[in-house]
């Protein structure tokens, strides 16, 4: 499965950021990461679906139902 976050800063994409989604009931490793490229998606690869909370840089920035899309501005 896969789902993708999109990163954006005073609406302008962002490259390079470290965005983790972790997802929720899943005990060891419910988590999985990736980079945002220059249009400031990440696509980020994962074996599980439920709700999971996204970090950018190590910060809480949202949530959302995964697989799936978000957007987060920062």
């Amino acid at each position: 499965m896969h789902s993708t976050v999109s990163v954006y800063r005073d609406g302008k994409p962002v490259e390079g950021k470290k965005v983790t989604i972790s997802i929720s009931g899943i005990l060891s490793g419910g988590h999985a990461s990736g980079i945002t490229d220059r249009s400031g998606c990440a696509t980020i690869s994962h074996a599980s679906e439920g709700s999971a909370k996204v970090f950018v840089n190590g910060r809480e920035v949202g949530h959302f139902h995964v697989p799936g899309c978000t957007s987060v501005d920062l």
